[in-house]
């Protein structure tokens, strides 16, 4: 035995990832990703997605990418809807919270490494900036793009096991959902 304490938070990252494989409640969540940074020339005269004549690929378009497993998703309650509006936080009728598993980030950190060779220590960054290497656009789920709001973490036993991301809804629906493309 060494010195350190028991892997709990380990175990509990373990129970929590398959819970959500079996018994959590919601369809498909996407995040959906610019393939693109949100910086340079272009962008600053208001051409975004423009891509110069020297660089190999074009910046447009995005990836959505499904989240595994899949997260926990829960109404916001008219109570807590109108406790954000006092606060001054915009949300709709409509919105959810995802509880998003930390072995999905950690996946979506080492992605980020093998595509870009740039090392993300900060774990909110998957779900906003991806530290300039494709900005995220927000959450899609039911065939909807809901705007990423605050970001918590659940922690157990010193280790986070768990994110819990607010989604701002539209009800505006998708052409180009995830579940409506044929694959």
């Amino acid at each position: 035995m060494g010195s350190g304490a028991p892997p709990f938070g380990f175990g509990v990252q373990f129970l929590f990832d398959n819970h959500q494989r079996f018994v959590r409640s919601g369809l498909k969540v996407y995040l959906r990703v610019k393939n693109f940074p949100e910086s340079g020339d272009a962008l600053e005269v208001g051409v975004p997605g423009y891509a110069p004549a020297d660089t190999a690929e074009a910046q447009v378009g995005y990836t959505d990418y499904l989240i595994q497993p899949p997260p926990n998703v829960q109404d916001i309650s008219m109570h807590n809807l109108a406790m954000a509006a006092q606060t001054g936080l915009q949300l709709m009728f409509g919105s959810k919270i995802f509880t998003i598993s930390r072995s999905w980030v950690d996946s979506q950190i080492q992605l980020m490494l093998e595509k870009t060779g740039v090392e993300v220590t900060d774990p909110y960054a998957v779900f906003r900036n991806r530290d300039g290497f494709g900005n995220a656009l927000g959450i899609v789920y039911n065939g909807r793009l809901l705007n990423i709001g605050p970001i918590t973490h659940r922690d157990v036993s010193g280790r986070t096991v768990s994110y819990k991301v607010i989604g701002a809804a539209y009800e505006q629906k998708l052409a180009d959902a995830p579940e409506s493309i044929a694959k």
